[in-house]
């Protein structure tokens, strides 16, 4: 039988709270070049503190950390043909740097029968860097880039996407836990003020992961084979209540900004008439990426360095935003594959195992096609968060596999 850890010892504490330093100060502070420094000292202390706890029993590496390093490496090979190679060996370092650190952290939280401490340190998080949005922009300069899309704040500690997407993270992880344990925690007062800063700034992806996620975590919740009308009537109110509830908001002043980037993006679709210029820009750098893949589809022109050609053929210094074409630019085919093969694995093996543990494989699932779905919309590859996120999804997928049905934690252990 497995060894189930306390997890509410003065290590594990102490450790929880050093993860979520690490997490929100990568989004935080990840403009200033020492915050990869913060990154590996702060990952150095969660393994010595393990280590001390643990009698310095150790944990093979897993898949995760091999396909992982496979990316890195080959990100530094790509600096051989690459079209800038100090912009390819920085990006590659980067990511060595946000691999070491995962390994470090890695073993701590494997140790676990359940998901829920990762979980927490997402929220936990996602809170923290709520109160600082709230300290960096004011209550006033929110509510001002709230009410037009010309008014939006772009300048910030981090872009703004960034932000509202690991806060709309955090909002769905919570309303899989309510929904779950049905109880009202302490983490659950924080959730309007999260709502409010993703409407303020004005982010459609990070409102899409939130309605998405929300709605699929519902109809799995919700769904019983041996009960199927049973299952659809509870999955038609509950749709019912989410779409009554987003309406209503959607109404609300404080998403006029939001509604008219929407209403750019739809007209993408329609007569072309109110395309905002960020739907326009981002048409222009789809197009881009697609021509500067056909011309090095193997390859790529080296891990980042998307950004130069854009700015040779468009005049603009700025990635593609795209994780997929960005990807297939920079690394080629070869790159793409193996990145979005941590995906693969995840996928078929939550679908494999997912009878042996239902909430996991509920969480998981959503989990990882909201990861996919936001790859369409941002360039996340180098992201420390998202990396972070595909390790706790690489964990569940491990202990879903590790279950049989009968070892699901009490999530009141970690509350």
């Amino acid at each position: 039988m497995k060894k189930i850890y306390k997890v509410n010892s003065l290590y594990d504490k102490l450790i929880r709270i050093l993860t979520v330093l690490m997490l929100s100060s990568q989004i935080i502070y990840s403009k200033y070049s020492w915050s990869n420094l913060l990154l590996i000292t702060i990952g150095i202390s969660i393994f010595a503190i393990d280590n001390l706890a643990h009698n310095g029993s150790v944990i093979p590496l897993s898949m995760f950390q091999k396909i992982l390093g496979l990316f890195v490496f080959y990100g530094f090979i790509t600096s051989i043909w690459s079209i800038s190679p100090s912009d390819s060996l920085i990006f590659s370092i980067t990511l060595l740097y946000v691999l070491v650190s995962i390994s470090l952290i890695y073993p701590h939280y494997k140790r676990y029968n359940d998901i829920e401490p990762l979980k927490l340190v997402i929220i936990w998080s996602s809170i923290i860097l709520t109160i600082y949005s709230f300290y960096s922009f004011g209550l006033d300069g929110l509510i001002e880039s709230s009410r037009s899309y010309h008014k939006r704040i772009l300048e910030a500690f981090n872009n703004v996407n960034t932000i509202s997407m690991f806060c709309a993270i955090g909002i769905v992880l919570q309303f899989e836990k309510f929904v779950n344990e049905r109880k009202i925690s302490f983490q659950l007062l924080f959730v309007p003020f999260e709502v409010f800063l993703v409407a303020c700034l004005q982010s459609r992806k990070a409102l899409t992961i939130l309605v998405i996620g929300c709605i699929l975590l519902l109809v799995l919740y919700n769904y019983k084979r041996k009960h199927i009308f049973i299952s659809f009537f509870k999955i038609a109110v509950s749709l019912s209540i989410i779409i009554i509830i987003f309406y209503f908001l959607l109404e609300l002043e404080i998403f006029e900004g939001m509604n008219e980037r929407f209403l750019g993006l739809l007209s993408m679709f329609s007569d072309n008439s109110h395309i905002d210029g960020s739907t326009q820009t981002r048409r222009a750098l789809l197009y881009t990426g697609m021509n500067i893949w056909s011309q090095y589809p193997i390859q790529g022109i080296g891990i980042g360095c998307s950004h130069i050609l854009v700015n040779r053929y468009l005049g603009i210094d700025m990635y593609l935003h795209n994780n997929y074409i960005e990807l297939l630019c920079n690394t080629g085919i070869i790159g793409f594959l193996i990145y979005y093969s941590l995906h693969l694995y995840i996928l078929v093996n939550l679908i494999k195992y997912r009878k042996n543990d239902i909430r996991k494989f509920n969480l998981g699932i959503t989990w990882m096609l909201i990861t996919l779905f936001m790859d369409f919309g941002s360039v996340s590859y180098y992201e420390r968060y998202n990396l972070f996120y595909l390790m706790c999804q690489f964990i569940n997928v491990q202990l879903i596999k590790e279950s049989r049905g009968d070892n699901n934690l009490d999530a009141k252990k970690y509350s």
